[in-house]
């Protein structure tokens, strides 16, 4: 998928109208998200995305001791990041993981799915 495309969705499914805004959230969640999960399986999920998101994702899991976030903190500290309520945040991760959930390789998927176990009760993934 192209990131033009990539992040069209992105806005739709997260309410986001603002294209710099967007490209700032995706960034952000990007990066948490490579934080919360092995260098390895990020490295791995990375190679699906495009540009410059899957550097984002990259980039978290070196810049992070893979800080293994519930679901409600991962969510609270996107929304932080974003400047906007708990709310507004947990509807851009939920937009950002349907698409990352449409788009990967089944077997990228099961991994992730894998590794934010924890997650599913909060979290579709």
């Amino acid at each position: 998928m192209r990131w033009e495309d990539w992040l069209r969705q992105y806005q739709r499914r997260s309410g986001i109208q603002n294209r710099l805004e967007a490209e700032r959230s995706a960034a952000n969640l990007a990066e948490e998200l490579g934080g919360c999960l092995t260098w390895g399986e990020a490295q791995s999920i990375a190679e699906s995305l495009p540009e410059p998101i899957a550097t984002s994702l990259r980039e978290g899991s070196f810049n992070m001791a893979m800080a293994r976030f519930a679901p409600r903190s991962f969510v609270s500290r996107v929304a932080e990041l974003d400047g906007v309520s708990f709310e507004e945040g947990r509807g851009r991760v939920v937009g950002f993981l349907s698409i990352l959930a449409e788009h990967l390789p089944v077997t990228r998927l099961e991994r992730l799915r894998e590794e934010l176990a924890s997650w599913e009760t909060e979290l579709p993934v």
